[in-house]
């Protein structure tokens, strides 16, 4: 379905980026793992990274990574630079 093709265009050499750092505090609740990897995203570790350390399954990630996009608080750049549009 449409999840399944969004989350193979969710590469694990991107790197996430914060999209509104400033604006955390207007961030909706979030599920544990979701605050989980939402706190993992520093500039420096890739989607795989952060999936390696996140305490769910290689789907869960992919699912928690299309909502943090979705809600906005996220975006995914190419470690060489520029936006990756997923």
């Amino acid at each position: 379905g449409e999840e399944a093709r969004a989350q193979h265009r969710i590469s694990g050499v991107l790197l996430p980026q914060l999209s509104k750092p400033e604006g955390l505090a207007a961030v909706p609740v979030l599920r544990p793992n979701e605050a989980f990897v939402l706190s993992r995203i520093n500039d420096l570790w890739s989607l795989r990274e952060i999936g390696r350390i996140a305490p769910v399954s290689d789907m869960e990630f992919g699912m928690i990574v299309l909502t943090l996009l979705q809600l906005g608080l996220v975006e995914l750049r190419h470690p060489k630079g520029g936006p990756a549009v997923p």
